[in-house]
């Protein structure tokens, strides 16, 4: 008999075969399921409308898990996986794990769903036309090739490099976060925030096959479970709970874009993997909800002058008292059901909601529908301020704009939307999070898909030139048997690209999207040329593995 005969074909496992078509029925089996609890929960008309337009987002999400999709656009591809997931289908499947309807505190559902797949639609035919255009792949050709490779851009780093990359971070975090305690140091503060990112550098030694470094590249599992420990107790201890989903997306990411891709080699689905999948489910809706919950509970009332140290004892009494924890959800609840509250919490699981909020939406879209002519010009004047504000001082000051970036700046988008259309006096300051969709309606009325299409589609092109080889490269004849290899800033920024477009991302507003097109892309750029030149000087760096630049596409089962 032959040594495998025991084991199934590879063509009947479908994670090794075809994870896209894996991914998909995936999706399809889990919507199918929590689209018949919607039901038991609720049959009325609303519950109706909704799960029908959370369908055709999901349907429309599951679509996008295909080969030449990821290989032409993946990190594109990754914006319309953050789009559509947050939006509708890790809304439909939250929402029924907690035995809540999908409409759950929802004060415009039907509006909200609506204007997301009109979105959704426009942004996934942007895409494809970024992805296919013969004019913007030879550009995007160009930058990957004649600029940022020879920058090293997509040289492998060391194992040390990456190490110290990940301590230039956590520097920044701890030195940003103690220059709150200083007189006028937000400036300050947001230059060593603009460093966080690097903090996370280590964890794509669990992923070396994207940055090159295949045989290369040793990694420490010890040290980094130690590494990802303190992360957390520092992201607990100072209110900075995202720092810990960064980190965790920052690797889940890395790693299915490089199997979607078809860089990295998808391994059979085996019973240890769902035992591993339990661990993390029990430890989602467990452990981390209920930290998530005592940071905010240790830190309520406290301000900001603490130490980390004294932060830290303060959510560990927190986590460790049940009693803590069930007052602050009480008061929370009493808050938000008061009339006009700021309502955020669409599920109560703190760390999922970190993927799924669309409360962030439905408050600012219910008053962007509800506003008077007047409200609605003096918000488009307040936001065009914040666009120009972009601009660099001496600039601003050459054209005689009138901006004052220390006070357009002084709130966030939904503290704007709060407190200029319901006349709370609550003041600027909240940062009550505001949302893309509601501000673009806002400045273009029924035109808002395609305005924001149309500046997602510059950051598509962006984004995409982080990845060269594959579908980036056009016209080669062998262009199915090209390697892509993955730029480790890409891979750094996966969090924020996956979240750029998404019902959490910080990107609250069209003129933050436009920033995010016209400066943020740039200073990234130039933050990793400088860090990582520092780091190759100190530690030296790994050269890629191949003339081309390129790493060769997985083979075996997984084919391509």
């Amino acid at each position: 008999m032959h040594p495998r005969s025991n084991v199934l074909p590879v063509s009947d496992s479908l994670l090794e075969s075809d994870p896209w078509r894996y991914a998909r029925r995936v999706v399809g089996i889990t919507t199918a399921v929590a689209v018949m609890i919607q039901l038991c929960l609720s049959a009325d008309i609303l519950m109706f409308e909704c799960l029908g337009l959370c369908i055709v987002g999901t349907f429309l999400f599951a679509w996008q898990f295909q080969r030449d999709k990821f290989r032409k656009g993946p990190f594109s591809m990754l914006m319309l996986l953050g789009f559509g997931s947050t939006y509708f289908y890790l809304p439909l499947i939250f929402t029924t794990f907690e035995f809540s309807p999908v409409y759950n505190k929802l004060v415009v559902p039907v509006e909200d769903f609506t204007a997301a797949l009109a979105v959704y639609v426009c942004l996934i035919l942007m895409q494809r036309l970024c992805a296919g255009f013969s004019p913007i792949l030879s550009l995007r050709r160009g930058i990957s090739s004649k600029v940022l490779k020879p920058l090293g851009f997509f040289s492998t780093p060391s194992e040390l490099q990456l190490w110290g990359m990940g301590m230039v971070g956590v520097i920044g975090f701890l030195v940003g976060h103690s220059s709150t305690h200083e007189a006028d140091s937000e400036t300050l503060e947001k230059f060593f925030q603009s460093f966080r990112i690097f903090t996370f550098a280590p964890f794509l030694l669990l992923v070396p096959q994207m940055i090159g470094g295949t045989n290369k590249i040793k990694k420490s599992a010890t040290a980094l479970i130690i590494f990802t420990v303190v992360l957390f107790c520092l992201a607990m201890s100072t209110g900075s709970r995202g720092y810990t989903v960064v980190g965790l997306v920052t690797a889940v990411c890395s790693y299915w874009l490089g199997v979607w891709s078809g860089v990295i080699r998808a391994n059979r689905f085996k019973f240890r993997h769902l035992l591993l999948v339990s661990i993390g489910l029990y430890l989602i809706t467990g452990p981390l909800g209920d930290a998530f919950t005592a940071a905010n509970a240790g830190s309520t009332g406290k301000g900001r002058d603490r130490s980390i140290g004294e932060a830290f004892s303060d959510f560990v009494e927190a986590f460790s008292s049940e009693e803590i924890l069930e007052n602050y959800k009480n008061v929370s609840a009493k808050v938000a059901a008061q009339e006009g509250a700021w309502i955020e919490t669409y599920v109560e699981n703190e760390f999922l909601r970190r993927f799924a909020n669309l409360s962030f939406m439905d408050n600012t879209f219910s008053i962007a529908l509800s506003i008077d002519d007047n409200s609605r010009d003096k918000l488009r004047k307040i936001e065009t301020l914040r666009a120009w504000s972009i601009l660099p001082n001496p600039v601003i000051q050459f054209f005689g704009i009138e901006v004052d970036k220390k006070e357009d700046f002084k709130g966030s988008m939904g503290d704007i939307f709060y407190n200029e259309t319901l006349g709370q006096d609550a003041g600027l300051g909240s940062y009550k999070t505001g949302n893309l969709i509601s501000s673009a309606y806002n400045l273009f009325g029924l035109a808002f898909p395609v305005m924001i299409a149309l500046l997602a589609g510059g950051l598509f092109i962006q984004m995409d030139c982080l990845v060269i080889g594959g579908g980036a490269q056009p016209g080669d004849v062998n262009d199915r048997e090209e390697g892509l290899k993955f730029s480790p800033l890409g891979l750094l920024q996966s969090y924020a690209i996956f979240s750029i477009l998404s019902s959490t991302t910080s990107v609250e507003s069209y003129s933050g999207l436009l920033s995010v097109l016209a400066r943020n892309y740039l200073q990234w750029i130039i933050l990793y040329l400088i860090i990582f030149w520092a780091t190759s000087f100190i530690f030296g760096v790994r050269k890629a593995s191949s003339k081309s630049g390129v790493l060769p596409v997985a083979r075996g089962p997984m084919g391509v």
